[in-house]
């Protein structure tokens, strides 16, 4: 199938509709037009904008301040509103980048790679203690019997 052919970006989709008849066939096939033409642009912008390393990395974190990637949820109800608006609004965005599955790929292989040289700095920056744990300073507790009885007793190494 052929590009619809490209309107200038400025053209909003009142103006590609201007005399709108729901009943009038070249009406609806001007719209639909219209309405492809604009979509292809949207999708041409989202694509230029992942086409860049640092358009990839924007995109990830708007994405991810969007709370695409995990829920937004809140027990006070105007919060959670907000976010779920938030969530709405990356989810379009989202879909115009899903629709370019090469890119989107790549955006979330590198995303995955800063977080992990992320994680590595912290953890070269804090002296390790051998077993992964944590850096707390307290000792780990053992549950154990009291000489065989059947009270069990915490002890603190």
């Amino acid at each position: 199938m052929a590009q619809p052919a490209a309107m200038p970006l400025a053209m909003s989709w009142s103006l590609a509709v201007d005399e709108y008849n729901a009943g009038d066939r070249k009406s609806i096939r001007k719209a639909q037009k219209a309405a492809a033409v604009l979509d292809t642009q949207r999708l041409e912008a989202v694509a230029n904008i992942l086409r860049t390393i640092p358009g990839r990395a924007w995109m990830h974190d708007l994405l991810d301040a969007c709370h695409v990637f995990a829920t937004g949820f809140s027990p006070d109800p105007y919060i959670h509103a907000y976010s779920a608006g938030e969530r709405n609004i990356g989810l379009r965005l989202l879909a115009d980048v899903q629709a370019h599955p090469e890119l989107y790929l790549q955006m979330m292989v590198e995303a995955n790679g800063r977080r992990t040289e992320s994680a590595a700095r912290i953890n070269r920056s804090n002296p390790e203690d051998g077993d992964g744990g944590d850096q707390g300073s307290e000792p780990e507790p053992e549950l154990g019997l009291e000489d065989g009885g059947n009270d069990p007793v915490v002890r603190i190494n």
